[in-house]
């Protein structure tokens, strides 16, 4: 699901992934409890949801849209953001952990995939930290 292309506009320092750690632990979180529960046990986790780009996301599996129609409105937010960097990384975190959430993906699945992200050595220390 992840545009390798877009690699480019996410420079950012390891410290700026390590970042990223409490949101991929939210999602994580986010995956489980559809998986656990259902999604709809997500409409009530959505008002505890900070990020605005994750609260959409999330929203919109609830409402049942399509994945297609999710990955589509997610990339026109993201790209209508301009940002790069650290920020561009946290909003495709978000794009893929909701799509793998609507795909019903198990939670661990969930965590791998968004730690790859990371880069190798940042996804190592990552872990560590989600794991305690």
């Amino acid at each position: 699901m992840f545009d390798i292309s877009a690699r480019k506009y996410v420079v950012c320092t390891k410290e700026e992934k390590l970042s990223c750690v409490g949101l991929i632990s939210e999602v994580i979180e986010l995956a489980k409890a559809a998986r656990c529960k259902d999604v709809y046990a997500l409409e009530d986790k959505a008002l505890e949801i900070q990020d605005a780009l994750l609260e959409t996301g999330i929203m919109q599996i609830v409402g049942g849209y399509d994945a297609k129609l999710i990955a589509d409105m997610l990339d026109a937010l993201i790209v209508s953001s301009g940002k790069t960097g650290a920020e561009l990384l946290r909003q495709l975190i978000i794009r893929e952990g909701v799509l793998h959430i609507r795909s019903g993906l198990e939670q661990n699945l969930v965590k791998e995939k968004l730690l790859a992200m990371l880069g190798e050595e940042a996804a190592v220390e990552a872990r560590q930290l989600i794991d305690r």
